[in-house]
């Protein structure tokens, strides 16, 4: 009898819930800079709205 495959399926189910946890840190990091990004665009342009008509159009297609 060998501890082997045993052992491997051990080492895949550590895998699978690291690689698991890791995309799940991963799509809430990519989602929290997606927000973090709109939200400074989006100042941006509330910065910059009031000197021209065009960038209050980006504005609220920004939004």
């Amino acid at each position: 009898f060998s501890f082997a495959p045993l052992g491997n399926l051990f080492h895949a189910a550590i895998f699978l819930s690291l690689s698991k946890n890791l995309y799940s840190l991963f799509l809430s990091l990519s989602k929290n800079l997606c927000s973090l990004h709109w939200l400074t665009h989006c100042s941006y342009h509330k910065q910059h709205s009031r000197q021209a008509a065009s960038q209050t159009i980006q504005l609220v297609e920004c939004l």
